[in-house]
């Protein structure tokens, strides 16, 4: 069985943690022996060392591990290749993502998954009129209300994005892509501060 990257990175960030108790419980124990060994040993700063490289690992290990590629949301039942650069799109989902939404006005997931694309060509103005008319049909629509950040964002409303992103995250929490625009967003808005 292979182990992915996740699950080695966790074993090491362990032995880590393990390696740190273990020296400082040898420390400790050679302190309890001879009451004059000073107190900067070190075993004590060894095990200082391993438990910050372990905290800095975890760390690593949890950021890396926790982004996973976006599931295909459109209603075709595939997961969507890795994202192209910014401009390109794949054109033959692109026209039977406008079909769809011609076809079926309120078929939100071809609509969320359209604006999308229109996202990735940077197209604000289809990106604006996707989101409103699929949070027309569910306000509730995590995937519309962050590309309607993204336009006000663009728009140079940083608040009223933040505001979008919000909306998002109160319904999904863990919704990456709210999560990674609103830190864009932040980091902007603190640079400009």
């Amino acid at each position: 069985m292979i182990l992915s990257g996740t699950v080695l990175g966790l074993v090491g960030v362990f032995a880590l943690l393990m390696a740190a108790l273990i020296l400082a419980l040898l420390d400790k124990r050679e302190r309890e022996r001879d009451k004059n060994v000073p107190r900067s040993r070190f075993l004590s700063k060894m095990a200082l060392v391993l438990f910050l490289a372990a905290f800095v690992g975890g760390v690593l290990v949890t950021l890396i591990g926790g982004i996973k590629p976006r599931e295909d949301q459109t209603s075709m039942g595939s997961t969507p290749p890795m994202a192209p650069a910014i401009g390109q799109v794949d054109e033959e989902e692109f026209k039977k993502l406008q079909q769809m939404v011609l076809e079926d006005p309120k078929n939100i997931k071809a609509r969320e998954r359209l604006g999308h694309l229109y996202l990735q060509q940077q197209d604000f103005e289809n990106v604006f009129r996707m989101a409103h008319e699929a949070l027309q049909i569910n306000p509730k629509s995590v995937e519309s209300l962050v590309h309607m950040g993204m336009v006000l964002f663009a728009m140079q409303k940083p608040d009223d994005a933040m505001n979008q992103f919000d909306k998002a995250l109160a319904i999904d929490p863990k919704n990456q892509e709210a999560l990674r625009f609103k830190g864009m967003v932040e980091s902007a808005s603190s640079i400009k501060n």
